[in-house]
């Protein structure tokens, strides 16, 4: 499960934001994650409790994912169009040479502290 190693890094970054200050709470986390990295989001909110389960800084903290969509280039004639159930090929010129401009994302955006 990935979504494990992805939520431990989240919460490193986190953590380090927590050290630095004098933060009592956490609040919030929002993160963008692209969808061509197929996360499960369910598998992402367990994996947070998890986590945070032994923080008591992080007691009722929130894991907000906002996804980003897959985006794609056709390096034949530079058609742009969204990835959906694995289409790789051009829905214009129908060449099967493309380029994934977004949707491979994955940071935190926000994290809402007291």
């Amino acid at each position: 499960m990935h979504e494990m190693s992805i939520v431990t890094g989240i919460w490193s970054t986190v953590v380090a934001t927590l050290d630095s200050g004098d933060y009592s709470k956490l609040i919030n986390v929002d993160v963008i994650i692209g969808e061509y990295l197929g996360v499960v989001r369910e598998s992402l909110d367990l994996c947070w409790e998890a986590i945070t389960l032994d923080d008591p800084r992080a007691i009722d903290s929130v894991l907000t994912v906002t996804l980003e969509p897959t985006e794609v280039v056709c390096r034949q004639c530079q058609h742009t169009w969204f990835f959906k159930d694995h289409r790789y090929s051009c829905p214009q010129c129908g060449v099967s040479d493309s380029r994934i401009e977004r949707g491979q994302s994955l940071y935190v955006k926000q994290i809402e502290v007291e």
